[in-house]
C-alpha cells in the first residue's frame, strides 16, 4: 500500500505539469487563412501568452502562434480565443493595495482573450493576467472594447467602486431591446464577475443554453470488507474475517472547468453493511489452564458522506483515466451484537455467558478512500481502496476492544 501511495504522489505532479492535450482546433492566422491542426489544450489559469500547434497530433515539430502573428485560434468543441492588440486598463482591484482615487491608465497590450458568450448582438471575451482580470465586450464585428470598473479608497477610508462598465452595458441594452426597463434593472445588479456578466450578455443575446457546470452520477459496487477485531474479553490474539456484500452510491460532480473537465470535485452518498460473525478458540491466559470458545457477532449499517478531488490522468471526450481521493464520514447503526463465551478449565468445568449489546460501537468513523478508474462517456468503472481509523467503542465506554474495517471495492456508475 506504501508503493501504491507514493507512485500517486508521483504521478499527479507529472501528469498536470508534462501532460501534452493536442485536440482538434485551428489558428486564424493573421492573411485570414485558416490553418487545421491540433492545439496543445490545458486548463489555462490565466488567458495563454502564446499556443503550441501540430499539424498532425504525431508530428514531433510544434509551431508557436502569439497574439501578434494570429488572429486567434479555437480548440473545436472547447474554447475560442481572438487575438486583441490595444489598450488595456492597469488599475489594481485587490484591496490590499487600492490606490486612494480612481486610476485609469491604460497601457498598450497584445494579448488572447477567451470568448464567454457570445450570439446575435454581444460577445462578451475574458483576459486575465497577473494584474487583474478584465472583461471585454464586442458588437458583432467590431473590434472589443473593456468593460471599466476602477475601485479605490475613498477619504473616509472605505472602498469604492466607480463602474463605468454599467453605463456601457445600458448602452447595448437601450439599443438592441430599447425600453426593456428589466434588462436595465438587471444591469444594475450585475457586479463585475464572470458568472453575472454571462447570464447578463446571454439575455441580451436571447440565448437559450449553455453547458452544465455539473453533472449527477449513481451506481452499485461489489465491496469486500475485512473486519478485524482484538481484545474481546482477556484474550489479545487480533481475529480477522472477510464480509462481501453489494454498495449503492449517488452524488454530484462539479467541475473545475466544464469544458476540459480535468478536475472534479466529487460529493458522494453511500450505503453499505456488514454482518461479521467471529467464532474461535484461545487461552485467555487465567491463573489456571483453560480454554475459551469465543461467538461474537453485530450488524453494521453505514451512510457514508465522501467529498473527494478527482483528476483526469488522461482525459479525452470518449475516454477518461483517473485517480482521486478524499475522506470518508461515516455514520454507522448496529444491531444484533450478541458475545457467547465458553470456557472449559483444565478440570473440564465449563461456565459460559451471553450477553447482548457488550460494546457501544461507535457511531462516527472516518476513512480514507483511494480510487482509480476509467470513463467511457457516460460509463464509470472504478477501484476503490478505504481504510482509517477503527470503530472501537466510544470514549467512556467500558471496554478493552479494538473493531476496524478494511475495504476494497469495484464498481460501475452511471453518469447523467
Amino acid at each position: 500500500m506504501r508503493s501504491f501511495y507514493t507512485t500517486l504522489i508521483f504521478l499527479l505532479p507529472v501528469s498536470i505539469f508534462a501532460q501534452s492535450n493536442y485536440l482538434r482546433g485551428y489558428v486564424l492566422q493573421n492573411n485570414g487563412d485558416t490553418l487545421k491542426g491540433y492545439i496543445n489544450y490545458r486548463e489555462w489559469d490565466q488567458c495563454p501568452t502564446s499556443i503550441d500547434f501540430k499539424r498532425n497530433p504525431g508530428d514531433k515539430d510544434v509551431s508557436k502562434f502569439t497574439p501578434q502573428d494570429s488572429k486567434g485560434f479555437q480548440v473545436n468543441g472547447f474554447e475560442t480565443y481572438i487575438s486583441y492588440i490595444g489598450l488595456l486598463s492597469m488599475n489594481r482591484t485587490n484591496f490590499n493595495n487600492l490606490p486612494n482615487k480612481p486610476d485609469t491608465l491604460r497601457k498598450p497590450a497584445a494579448v488572447f482573450l477567451k470568448q464567454i458568450a457570445t450570439g446575435k448582438y454581444v460577445t462578451l471575451y475574458v483576459q486575465n493576467d497577473d494584474t487583474k482580470i478584465r472583461y471585454l465586450i464586442a458588437e458583432q464585428s467590431d473590434a472589443p472594447i473593456e468593460l471599466r470598473q476602477y475601485r479605490y479608497y475613498a477619504e473616509n477610508g472605505e472602498i469604492s467602486n466607480l463602474d463605468t462598465y454599467k453605463g456601457q452595458l445600458k448602452l447595448r441594452v437601450n439599443k438592441f431591446h430599447p425600453g426593456n426597463t428589466g434588462l436595465n434593472r438587471k444591469v444594475e445588479n450585475t457586479d463585475y464577475e464572470l458568472d453575472q456578466l454571462k447570464s447578463l450578455i446571454n439575455e441580451i443575446n436571447e440565448n437559450k443554453s449553455d453547458k452544465p457546470a455539473f453533472r449527477f452520477f449513481a451506481g452499485l459496487a461489489f465491496n469486500s470488507t475485512t473486519v478485524k477485531i482484538n481484545d474481546i474479553i482477556y484474550i489479545h490474539d487480533q481475529q480477522s474475517l472477510n464480509y462481501s456484500s453489494p454498495k449503492i452510491n449517488f452524488g454530484i460532480d462539479v467541475f473545475g472547468n466544464p469544458n476540459v473537465q480535468k478536475f472534479i470535485f466529487r460529493m458522494e452518498l453511500s450505503y453499505s453493511y456488514i454482518k461479521p460473525r467471529f467464532a474461535y478458540s484461545d487461552d485467555p491466559q487465567y491463573a489456571i489452564k483453560s480454554i475459551s470458545d469465543i461467538h461474537y457477532a453485530f450488524d453494521q449499517n453505514t451512510f457514508s458522506f465522501t467529498p473527494q478531488l478527482l483528476l483526469n490522468l488522461y482525459n479525452t471526450a470518449k475516454l477518461k483515466f483517473y485517480i482521486d481521493g478524499g475522506v470518508g464520514l461515516n455514520f454507522s447503526g448496529y444491531s444484533n451484537q450478541h458475545l457467547d463465551i465458553k470456557n472449559t478449565d483444565e478440570f473440564n468445568n465449563v461456565t459460559r455467558t451471553s450477553t447482548d449489546n457488550p460494546y457501544l460501537l461507535s457511531s462516527f468513523w472516518l476513512t480514507v478512500p483511494v480510487q482509480a478508474g476509467v470513463i467511457f462517456k457516460k460509463v464509470e468503472i472504478h477501484f476503490t481502496f478505504l481504510t482509517g481509523p477503527n470503530y472501537t467503542p466510544i470514549k467512556g465506554a467500558s471496554s478493552t476492544l479494538t473493531a476496524g474495517n478494511q475495504a476494497t471495492n469495484m464498481g460501475v456508475k452511471y453518469l447523467f
